[in-house]
């Protein structure tokens, strides 16, 4: 624990540490541990007393709250190390969520379905990685040998790497051996995701000496499509450094500085995304990136976006534009709707499977989904 009393002095302040962020809902309040990756969950109520110890001391704080949901309250933030008592409030300025990040395109996914397509890979990946980009999902829409993936990687040299993610469809002609292989020869290589197999199933490091801690063979029954994307549940509000919180609170959390190629060579921020900004064939990334309507979403933060703008876990939460319940369009006619996938209702705190709410039967519609939906 990283601070404790055991008689607490009604001159002191409670305050919660900087490196916790406080995020409201309109039913519940979380509070972000950024150091130690956890959060936790409080009704609203709580968000003002939280406010209120910045000001006033404990002593204070007894006149105008009900003492036992008072003591209730300190308990928990000692107990679980969220905060600590000071009587010296101005020493422990709000952590900074400036975002700062040098690079022109963080990530990207491609989208390859032709083998025509491998020969260009390498120029696409060159041009990337000199805009600074860290992440990348490759997505091969065609049966591989992952030989032919090694060899794209072999003599090519990253300067900004930090990780790739691997889309493969189900083939019976390639073993987990081979798979593994392909991981242990190149570390950057995070996970390989096999699509359309018959069974769920993950191949870890205790399974397979070859991977480290780090990577996995993920099979998957679903199928590999576009319209897979955007899928939000609650398994992915995960804990976030602080940096990743801050990008949340600054940009959006999808799309900046985001660019994707599709099959068919669309320069996109998102492949699932319609608007394309350009095609591969006869544009360049780099003068792509310098159109001022590229970047339009990269701003549309879940502070703009209505019903997630009033969720308590916006900040930790994936955002997409490229399937939304398509009601709210700002003064740009950038649409701030809802993501379409999204089941979470913030003004009940409940849950509910998206794909059968009456509300989101247009959108399905709009986006041909109901195919997807039926096999839900």
């Amino acid at each position: 624990m990283r601070n404790s009393i055991e008689n607490n002095n009604d001159k002191l302040h409670l305050l919660i540490y900087p490196d916790v962020i406080v995020t409201k809902g309109i039913k519940k309040i979380i509070l972000i541990d950024s150091s130690r990756n956890k959060v936790f969950e409080l009704p609203v109520s709580y968000f003002e007393l939280i406010e209120d110890f910045k000001k006033y001391t404990i002593h204070d704080i007894k006149g105008i709250y009900d003492y036992e949901n008072l003591e209730m309250f300190i308990n928990f933030i000692i107990t679980n190390d969220l905060g600590f008592f000071t009587d010296n409030k101005d020493s422990f300025p709000a952590i900074s969520t400036q975002y700062l990040s040098p690079e022109q395109i963080n990530n990207s996914i491609i989208e390859i379905d032709r083998r025509e397509q491998l020969l260009n890979i390498e120029r696409w990946l060159v041009d990337l990685d000199n805009l600074g980009c860290k992440f990348y999902e490759l997505r091969f829409y065609l049966n591989i040998d992952p030989s032919t993936i090694s060899g794209i990687f072999r003599e090519f040299k990253f300067n900004s790497l930090n990780g790739i993610n691997l889309y493969l469809q189900f083939s019976a002609d390639y073993r987990v051996a081979s798979y593994a292989k392909l991981l242990n020869s190149f570390p950057f290589i995070k996970n390989i995701f096999i699509l359309q197999s018959s069974r769920s199933k993950i191949v870890n490091a205790t399974e397979n000496k070859k991977l480290n801690n780090e990577q996995k063979i993920i099979f998957s029954t679903d199928v590999l499509s576009r319209k897979n994307c955007g899928k939000v549940s609650s398994d992915m509000f995960f804990p976030r450094e602080i940096n990743q919180i801050s990008e949340n609170l600054c940009f959006n959390s999808c799309l900046f500085k985001k660019l994707s190629i599709d099959i068919d060579g669309n320069i996109k921020n998102c492949p699932s995304m319609a608007k394309s900004y350009g095609n591969i064939k006869n544009e360049s990334i780099d003068s792509v990136i310098k159109r001022i309507d590229f970047k339009e979403y990269w701003s549309v933060t879940k502070d703009d976006i209505k019903i997630c703008q009033d969720c308590e876990y916006r900040y930790i939460c994936t955002d997409c534009r490229a399937y939304t319940e398509r009601n709210h369009f700002n003064e740009d006619n950038l649409d701030i709707s809802k993501p379409l996938k999204c089941g979470y209702n913030p003004y009940t705190s409940k849950w509910e499977q998206w794909s059968t709410n009456p509300l989101k039967e247009q959108a399905i519609k709009y986006y041909g989904m109901q195919e997807l939906v039926k096999n839900k």
